[in-house]
């Protein structure tokens, strides 16, 4: 069978998601019923650092298709030409003709945001130790009373203090983005991929 090839452009702080997204598409997941995510055995993947893409025209030539995965400075001409099909907490995908875009926008603004999020996360299949969120951590030490407080303090735009319940401030901020592009991924992979291969 004849593979399509994919590039996917990323940012060496999103390996982790890239690593999964390529998981995803080498799975062998389809049923006799339908095809899941993409047809299994049909994409290629191939990667580059954002860095080195840019410095080389050649990439271009060899793939099919684009995808760039986060923001860099490879992504930055293509934001505002890719048109958005999927935009939900936080998380964007666009894509248009050879070339696709993941990107996350902004923070969770609510804690039930965040809760709505975590549950649909779960939903996708997700990896225990992606999931692996704060929310049992809160749990266990009987935080819920401050909940609100220690998500409106994770997701402000800058923290010039130590604030109260600092390791879980610092631990949600952290995870948080991780899972929303985790999110981004699985999205991508069941509601876009073979759409944007086969267009």
């Amino acid at each position: 069978m004849f593979k399509k090839s994919l590039g996917i452009v990323y940012e060496k702080n999103w390996e982790e998601a890239l690593n999964q997204l390529r998981t995803l598409i080498d799975s062998k997941d389809d049923t006799e019923e339908e095809i899941v995510g993409s047809k299994d055995d049909s994409i290629e993947t191939v990667q580059y650092e954002a860095s080195k893409w840019l410095k080389s025209e050649s990439p271009a030539k060899v793939t099919s298709k684009v995808l760039f995965l986060g923001e860099s400075k490879a992504t930055k001409n293509w934001k505002n030409v890719i048109p958005l099909v999927f935009s939900k907490y936080g998380v964007n995908i666009g894509w248009k003709g050879k070339h696709a875009i993941i990107y996350i926008s902004k923070s969770f603004e609510t804690g039930m945001e965040y809760l709505e999020f975590s549950k649909e996360l779960k939903d996708l299949n997700v990896s225990e130790n992606v999931q692996d969120s704060i929310l049992e951590t809160i749990d266990e030490m009987d935080k819920w009373r401050e909940y609100d407080d220690i998500i409106k303090k994770a997701f402000m735009k800058r923290i010039n203090f130590l604030p109260r319940n600092g390791k879980l401030v610092a631990k949600l901020r952290k995870d948080a983005k991780r899972q929303q592009m985790h999110y981004a991924v699985f999205q991508f992979y069941y509601l876009c991929l073979e759409k944007f291969m086969n267009n």
